[in-house]
């Protein structure tokens, strides 16, 4: 498994100093570099984890709730678990930092997942099938700050089962359950699935009516 993994469409690069697996879960050091203007991950929560942020080149602009900050090589900041914050390339250069998660839990499973699906879709941002996914497997764990917390909650899950049953989703399984075993289980059930199925039948089933509807319609006016 790489060390270094790049979301193409940005640029910016991640590489694992220290990674789950080596350090138990305790903790994930990583190295991350932002091309000048690249936008960070936009407003987010790890509620179980902190996050230590030290620059080694470059500007990076850092928000925490309501309070705006500009780190500069050297400058350290620490981001308490359960706090609203984003991060992104506050200077002309490329911002280089290091950034430290405690404990890690999936951490490293989002990043590289969400990583390769950017990638597969050759944008900034992960397919809708893939995103649903990992963030409802995240459940507990992490959370989209600008994302109403009802679709997060049965929206999402829903997406990612109805993914999971056609196929759509190409998210390798979550494989760090060890960590989270305090965070809420996984929404995606037996019931979910249940839901996806349903769902997607009806829309199947009006589309065929319509079109059905349709051919009548053409065959009445060839009758006429």
């Amino acid at each position: 498994m790489s060390k270094t993994i790049q979301l193409k469409a940005t640029g910016e690069t991640v590489t694992f100093l220290e990674d789950t697996q080596t350090t138990n879960g305790e903790r994930l050091l990583l190295e991350v570099s932002l091309p000048p203007s690249g936008e960070g991950p936009g407003p987010h929560m790890h509620h179980q984890q902190t996050e230590s942020f030290e620059v080694l080149d470059g500007v990076l602009g850092v928000q925490i709730s309501d309070e705006r900050l500009e780190l500069r090589a050297g400058e350290r900041i620490v981001v308490p678990a359960g706090s609203v914050y984003d991060w992104w390339n506050a200077g002309e250069e490329t911002v280089r930092f290091t950034a430290l998660v405690e404990p890690a839990l999936n951490m490293e499973w989002m990043l590289r997942e969400i990583f390769a699906s950017c990638n597969r879709r050759q944008a900034g941002g992960p397919l809708p099938w893939d995103g649903s996914y990992v963030i409802t497997h995240l459940r507990g764990e992490y959370s989209l700050a600008d994302v109403p917390a009802p679709v997060q909650r049965f929206v999402f899950p829903l997406m990612a089962a109805v993914g999971s049953v056609f196929g759509l989703v190409k998210v390798s399984p979550k494989t760090c359950t060890v960590y989270d075993r305090d965070a809420p289980a996984s929404p995606i059930g037996r019931r979910s699935v249940l839901l996806g199925i349903y769902f997607v039948s009806r829309l199947r089933l009006v589309s065929t009516q319509e079109r059905g509807n349709e051919k009548t319609g053409a065959n009445t006016g060839s009758l006429t």
